[in-house]
């Protein structure tokens, strides 16, 4: 019969290919003290009853071991009964009759594997150049950029690359603190019993706090108030509907810790009632500050294609020269804006959701997407919703400080609910023209949401088709997929923010128009 994979069966375990592992016993003075005396058992085969016998020999007041230069000697006597069971019985070397312990490849110590350290360094250096180029040090943001559609109302504090680093030091100091504090509490995350078998059977992820978002989103929000100086009525509005976003996030942590379940904490309707009533609000006083002439927000959603219009134009035409047709669509759509800004907002909160599924996945592309979004509001004359949108991307970069892998905390709902409403409400505060570029910016949250609902559409139809449910993935979001098809979890996570980069710079790129 097929063994599965991760157990080894009595017989394997116990000859073929273990010699390093018995070696490293017999250093370990196990083997050396209790192979004489168990020899009449390990003819049946019965490795473990060394242990018992170890045991009984601690109750009894006798010494467990050996001295160290007994461990050779013990190990050629044991390797000489078993190369004289082979002679004995060719066919069936082990009696299989007797119920042994199965061993647990995937319980014992792993090596870690390295590369979390090198994503923390080139995220945080990358955005950090990003942000460097936006401005020099010094410089004043009293005015939006260049390209800008009109100038800003606000005098921000510092530039781009301090909006960025004070929020990453904010950041990585507050999630640091408070993993240790929740450590001690023992306030250890619960494994998801439909995701990848070897996350429930980690001892690392079985034993990581969660709840970071209490620590990283508190430091962007405060950082964005102090370089805008609490000035900005939309952004402050921005502010109050992402730590609402929090609330509702940690409400649902809160239950999963104490009932130490993954499918405790608030039903799926209940938390979907309550962002929907969150983003009704903040889209309602968005509204309220556009009709009162103090936050203007256009309701045309621009489907600008800049650069990638260009591209298509010259190689239609062989020239660029702006066709109308091909740079830019725009659509008005008067109130249904707001319905429009309500639904981004929940739906790119779900989406972070789905995709914080992996160590450092979550908040790298949450880091990259954010300057993005600050790039564009900067282009667009809303400097003060980007210092808002760079400095939750420097928060986001900051916790990979403790979320890279192996991750020492996870954000929980506490920050994938909150990061992901923070993305919809800038764009939807911002005004229609941002509306596109949010979407190029998380295509890859979109992608994973995409996963899941044709994986269920697929299950679904196929098992009322042909009565039994099929799958179009291994399993989903996207990033499960890619795990089970044998990357390790650094390379999935690098993979998919590398394309996250690229989705950023298209969605830059296509602002505008």
């Amino acid at each position: 019969m097929t063994q599965p994979i991760g157990v080894v069966s009595r017989a394997g375990s116990r000859i073929t290919g273990n010699r390093s592992l018995l070696r490293t016993a017999a250093r370990r003075r196990v083997v050396a003290r209790v192979v004489g005396d168990v020899a009449s058992k390990t003819t049946r085969g019965d490795f473990f009853a060394a242990f018992r016998v170890v045991r009984r020999r601690r109750r009894a007041g006798a010494p467990p071991s050996a001295s160290r230069d007994d461990a050779p000697r013990s190990l050629e006597a044991f390797e000489r009964e078993m190369r004289r069971l082979r002679e004995q019985n060719p066919d069936g070397l082990l009696d299989d009759s007797e119920d042994d312990p199965e061993v647990d490849l995937e319980s014992l110590d792993a090596p870690e594997i390295k590369g979390g350290g090198v994503l923390l360094r080139v995220v945080a250096f990358a955005l950090a150049a990003w942000c460097h180029a936006l401005a020099p040090l010094g410089g004043r943001w009293g005015q939006a950029a260049a390209s800008a559609k009109s100038a800003t109302a606000v005098a921000l504090f510092a530039t781009p690359l301090q909006w960025f680093g004070v929020a990453f030091f904010l950041s990585a100091i507050a999630s640091g603190g408070l993993a240790r504090l929740l450590r001690e509490a023992k306030a250890f995350q619960p494994i998801r019993a439909e995701g990848p078998a070897k996350h429930s059977a980690s001892r690392t992820k079985t034993k990581t706090p969660t709840a970071g978002g209490v620590a990283l989103v508190p430091a962007g929000c405060l950082s964005a108030l102090i370089f805008t100086r609490a000035a900005d009525p939309a952004t402050n509005a921005v502010v109050v509907c992402t730590l609402l976003f929090l609330a509702i996030g940690f409400k649902d942590d809160l239950g999963k810790l104490r009932a130490k379940k993954n499918d405790a904490g608030l039903s799926p309707r209940v938390k979907l009632a309550a962002q929907v009533l969150v983003a009704s609000a903040f889209v309602g006083v968005v509204a309220a500050l556009a009709g009162a002439d103090v936050a203007p927000v256009s309701t045309t959603v621009t489907f600008g294609f800049g650069v990638v219009g260009a591209l298509w134009e010259h190689f239609l035409t062989g020239q660029v020269t702006g066709l109308s047709g091909i740079t830019s669509l725009a659509v008005s759509m008067g109130r249904f804006y707001y319905a429009l800004a309500a639904f981004a907002v929940v739906s790119e909160s779900n989406a972070v959701n789905v995709a914080d599924g992996l160590d450092g996945l979550a908040a790298s592309l949450c880091a990259v997407a954010f300057v993005a979004l600050g790039v564009v509001c900067l282009a667009g004359g809303r400097a003060e919703l980007g210092c808002f949108a760079i400095a939750m991307g420097g928060a986001s970069a900051g916790f990979l400080v403790v979320n890279r892998h192996p991750a020492s905390m996870f954000m929980g709902d506490s920050g994938s609910l909150a990061l992901g409403g923070a993305l919809g409400a800038v764009a939807a505060a911002a005004g229609g023209w941002a509306v596109f570029p949010l979407f190029v910016i998380t295509l890859v949250f979109v992608a994973e949401v995409v996963s899941v609902i044709f994986q269920v559409g697929w299950f679904k139809w196929t098992k009322k088709r042909t009565g039994e449910g099929k799958r179009l993935f291994r399993m989903a979001p996207l990033h499960h997929h890619l795990e089970l098809g044998g990357w390790g979890e650094v390379k999935v996570v690098s993979i998919l923010v590398a394309f996250g980069a690229i989705c950023a710079v298209v969605g830059v790129a296509v602002a505008g128009g």
